[in-house]
């Protein structure tokens, strides 16, 4: 197990032990021995620390001011924090199953208590069967246990009950791992999207963007494939996006594929 510095606390549930750790930079939450479910950095816990984290992040950049945000999995809420720090006049919806983790984000991982940011315990699935939920401009969906991914997060009814939470507009962003990229999973990703774009990571995860939205945001050809023209935002939309967030997202912008069948199989 990679050292996560002290550990600090820990506490059990039904589903296992939750711990949290502090290397004297950051705090880490971790399912188990072997297991590391992120990070906040304690002097400023919206600097995201994690490639897939940023990566996610390039939502913003294809919907730059949502008016509402449904993520789904807390985690060590790094996310959570991002959303809350740079988009200010977001409203933030977080959905987490383990109550545990919930109060320990609270107590030792700085989450903030807002008006604007409410947490719910409930399972992801079920809280996306709910008929009475708003519908949202951004879905962030990162469903991990110690255990992996949950593997629901790649189904049909999945998918399709997080793009009935959409806005017209809206995008969904999924973070997935490398091994998860197959041509099933593709085929249910563009029968419910008429956009479906994803960037393999450097850390193994695979993370994915789709959208109702017929235009493709820009026409700049990919680095990676000329046939499928990549988002591409302009230079300002670019720069104005990496200075709220603290990082640049051109390093994860040319890795960007519009996906076909034939993704699953091109390794």
């Amino acid at each position: 197990m990679t050292v996560l510095g002290k550990e600090i606390h820990r506490v059990y549930d039904p589903d296992g032990p939750i711990q949290i750790f502090d290397d004297g930079v950051c705090r880490h939450l971790s399912f188990g021995t072997q297991d590391e479910q992120g990070c906040i950095l304690k002097a400023k816990p919206s600097q995201l620390q994690y490639a897939y984290s940023k990566a996610m992040m390039l939502g913003v950049l294809f919907q730059p001011e949502p008016t509402r945000c449904l993520l789904l999995g807390l985690g060590a809420g790094a996310l959570t924090h991002a959303l809350y720090a740079h988009c200010p006049q977001t409203e933030l919806v977080v959905v987490e199953w383990r109550a545990q983790v919930i109060r320990l984000a609270y107590r030792y991982l700085q989450l903030p208590r807002d008006k604007r940011l409410q947490v719910l315990q409930s399972d992801a699935h079920a809280y996306l069967q709910r008929t009475d939920n708003p519908r949202f401009d951004l879905v962030m969906s990162d469903i991990y246990s110690s255990a992996g991914m949950d593997q629901r997060q790649q189904q049909q009814d999945y998918i399709a009950a997080c793009k009935r939470h959409l806005t017209p507009q809206g995008w969904l962003v999924l973070n997935f791992w490398d091994e998860h990229r197959n041509p099933d999973l593709i085929g249910r990703l563009q029968q419910a999207f008429q956009q479906v774009w994803a960037a393999r990571i450097s850390t193994g995860n695979w993370v994915v963007y789709a959208t109702q939205q017929s235009a493709q945001p820009s026409a700049q050809p990919s680095a990676h494939r000329s046939a499928h023209p990549a988002p591409q935002p302009t230079k300002d939309a670019m720069k104005a996006v990496s200075e709220k967030l603290g990082f640049s997202l051109s390093k994860v912008l040319p890795q960007l594929v519009c996906l076909t069948q034939d993704d699953a199989t091109q390794r």
